[in-house]
């Protein structure tokens, strides 16, 4: 027995049941074209969908009627945007038997598309470059036209510009209290100083007009930009140490003792020929007895067949003693005394000052040990240290002025002889060598010193050091446009003299830019506007 139900007797849900998925689509796609209507219009008819949240909403007159213009996006495209428009009585009311008529630039008046009863939408072409000024003439559907409203739009400048205000005044506000926006002039209820107005330029690139009362307030001053030839100058410090050339180490050539030592102390000051020490060389003793025989032989030989030996042999015993050490007068005291001398005097080789002292009185020495270490004083040198970012301006022969904390006089100049060719990896700096003139002998190894070194650079644009406002990364100058509008402009710069810096890119020959008074314009233009210019 059959349990189907017929058809007929079965209820309308249960009809229904397979068509409900496709009933709630539909369902939906018609409620998403309510909702987006004027963006599908825009589709089917091959208009751009313009994004974005409108902009605030401007009131102008015309006439007898009230409107209320905003744009989307609130800051204006170059190309297609909407306009939306309210019309309404002096009250506010919505108009419900309006009409609107737009004209753009020089163009034919269009009939707005209405939405609402007194509510219109129309797209405004806008171009790339300048503002273009579009007029609004609502009526009624009876056909009775009234006056005509005009408004600004420029791509890149947000929201409406109202007709006769300077450069689109967005809001006014007191100078000394930016918490206070009103939308016509006035004065400030806090202090009652005269509003300014604020334009949507201003807003958009952080600019700040200035009256000249305030501009002598907060004492702003300018400059007139020009190229100019740049010196720039690279400080340095350094330390005066030993002409390096100049030292010579006194060493004994054959072992032995120190029975006298004359140059006993670092520093002591020497003349060449000086004695330095005596010492007691039993190696030099056998060598002057070996002397004294040769000359005795020579002696006898004089006339015979041996002369010729005999002399070698007495000069072979002579330069032995001048290899160990002896100089010339003592051979002549030996010669003329006939005994050995007990003990050999050394001299200082060259003028200068005891630098270094490795033995005593009593002290045994060896063949090849140094004994002293003698280094001169005229010239000397100055070892200084220049920054890496300063190394490429560095050369040798450059002149350096260099002076000295402690010594009294003008400064010294001397030329850079030596450059180290690699960078100290902790200090990142560069070692360079000075060599001056020390005749006087002022100067010491060990003073402290300041160097100077100036170098000639080629004609630039060149920018004030006072000019200039460090924003983290990027660097800032307010240019002076005249009627007190000054604009923040983002600058590349480049090498840096006493002067200023050089600019690379952002400024060009004659701008005028703000000197004096800029951290205070541009404090005020962060108030103004929260643009990514800060």
């Amino acid at each position: 027995m059959s349990d189907a139900v017929p058809a007929s007797k079965r209820g309308l849900r249960d009809r229904l049941g397979p068509y409900v998925p496709a009933l709630a689509t539909i369902c939906v796609v018609i409620g998403l074209g309510l909702a987006f209507r004027s963006e599908v219009g825009n589709w089917f008819r091959g208009r751009p969908l313009t994004v974005g949240e409108a902009s605030r909403v401007v009131t102008v007159e015309a006439g007898a009627a009230r409107l209320g213009v905003a744009v989307r996006p609130a800051t204006p495209l170059a190309g297609e945007n909407e306009l939306f428009v309210g019309v309404g009585d002096r009250q506010g009311v919505l108009a419900g038997d309006a009409t609107l008529e737009v004209q753009v630039g020089d163009g034919a008046w269009v009939a707005a598309e209405g939405r609402r009863d007194g509510q219109f939408r129309a797209v405004v072409e806008v171009p790339e470059r300048g503002p273009i000024e579009v007029r609004l003439r609502p009526g009624s559907k009876a056909g009775a036209a009234d006056a005509t409203a005009l408004i600004v739009l420029e791509a890149g400048r947000q929201g409406v510009a109202r007709p006769g205000q300077a450069d689109g005044v967005a809001y006014h506000t007191c100078p000394m209290h930016p918490s206070i926006r009103a939308s016509s002039p006035g004065t400030c209820p806090i202090c009652g100083m005269d509003l300014v107005p604020v334009t949507h330029d201003e807003i958009t690139t952080g600019a700040v007009r200035i009256d000249a009362r305030r501009r002598q307030l907060i004492g702003v001053k300018t400059a007139v930009l020009d190229v100019r030839p740049m010196r720039r100058s690279v400080r340095m410090t350094g330390i005066a140490t030993w002409d390096e050339t100049r030292l010579v180490d006194v060493t004994a050539r054959a072992d032995g003792w120190v029975e006298e030592l004359f140059a006993d102390y670092t520093g002591k000051p020497l003349k060449a020929g000086d004695p330095i020490a005596r010492l007691y060389v039993p190696e030099i003793r056998s060598a002057q007895l070996e002397l004294l025989a040769a000359a005795k032989g020579h002696g006898a030989a004089t006339g015979t067949m041996l002369e010729a030996s005999a002399s070698d042999l007495h000069k072979a015993a002579r330069e032995k003693l001048r290899a160990l050490g002896v100089s010339d007068e003592d051979l002549r005291r030996l010669g003329r005394g006939g005994e050995p001398i007990p003990t050999l005097t050394l001299r200082a080789p060259v003028d200068g000052v005891v630098a270094e002292k490795m033995v005593k009185r009593g002290s045994p020495v060896m063949a090849n040990q140094p004994m002293l270490r003698i280094g001169g004083l005229d010239p000397i040198w100055v070892e200084a240290h220049v920054y890496e970012q300063d190394s490429a301006l560095i050369r040798v022969g450059l002149d350096v002025a260099v002076s000295f904390p402690y010594v009294a006089g003008e400064p010294r100049h001397g030329a850079i002889t030596f450059i180290e060719p690699v960078i100290d990896a902790e200090t990142r700096t560069v070692r360079v060598r000075v060599e001056l003139g020390n005749a006087d002998g002022a100067l010491r190894p060990g003073m402290y010193a300041n160097l100077i070194a100036v170098i000639d650079l080629s004609p630039r644009l060149v920018v004030p050091h006072e000019a200039v406002i460090f924003a983290g990364p990027r660097k800032l100058v307010f240019i002076d446009e005249g009627g007190g509008l000054m604009r923040p402009v983002e600058v590349e710069l480049g090498v840096r003299d006493d002067e200023g810096f050089e600019v690379k890119k952002g400024l060009a020959v004659g701008m005028r830019v703000v000197t004096s008074g800029n951290f205070l314009i541009g404090a005020e233009s962060r108030l103004r506007s929260a643009l990514g210019a800060w």
